[in-house]
């Protein structure tokens, strides 16, 4: 299996290296700091398997993961994240990401999920967040489409709509539509409600 590790830390990328080798003993592994680093070795080698970072220095949120999967369409790629916040998961999941395996997992639980994934094309999700779909729960909230939830996470950063605009490429009028989508999806009735609505559901309860 030839695996590509793509996350801004190296000494995680060594670590999930060393466990793939470790119970993968024949797995090929290919390293990648950013998304632009990632697009390049994908353009130039096929790959049985990509474990992508989330939250990236060039891309924030699905937009890496879009980005790869444009190159890369048959390839299933993987977020193992440091998130567990629901809204993240399906958003992912939306995006056409293959699974989503938490940062906190055990390494046999780690282990399974790839293979899971890689050998029997299975959708791997913690089995949390699996439970709260099997109650009904989900989110929490109404279904937001992958680009929504973007958006509603630069509200929670307390970005402008310009800001958000030039930050995933598009214009401040179409995030203005998406904005007034979304309150309308959630029943809200301004910014600060919706981004109350998605801090709820982002932070664990403890």
């Amino acid at each position: 299996m030839k695996a590509l590790i793509v996350d801004d830390h190296s000494l995680f990328r060594d670590g999930l290296a060393q466990l793939l080798q470790r119970n993968l003993p024949d797995c090929e592994i290919t390293h990648a700091a950013s998304i632009a680093d990632a697009a390049a070795v994908l353009a130039d080698d096929e790959k049985d398997l990509v474990l992508l970072d989330l939250f990236m220095p060039d891309a924030r949120g699905v937009e890496g993961l879009k980005r790869l999967r444009a190159i890369a369409p048959d390839v299933p790629i993987v977020i193992v994240s440091a998130s567990e916040a629901a809204l993240d998961i399906d958003a992912a999941i939306a995006a056409g990401a293959a699974g989503y395996i938490p940062k906190s997992v055990s390494a046999p639980a780690f282990t399974d999920a790839v293979t899971g994934i890689v050998e029997r094309g299975e959708v791997w999700l913690p089995e949390s967040h699996r439970q709260a779909t099997a109650r009904g729960g989900g989110t929490g909230l109404p279904a937001l489409t992958a680009r929504q939830v973007e958006v509603l996470r630069w509200l929670a950063d307390g970005k402008s709509n310009r800001e958000i605009g030039q930050a995933l490429g598009i214009s401040e009028g179409t995030v203005k539509i998406h904005v007034s989508s979304l309150m309308r999806t959630l029943g809200v009735r301004n910014r600060a409600e919706a981004v109350r609505r998605y801090l709820e559901q982002a932070t664990p309860a403890t």
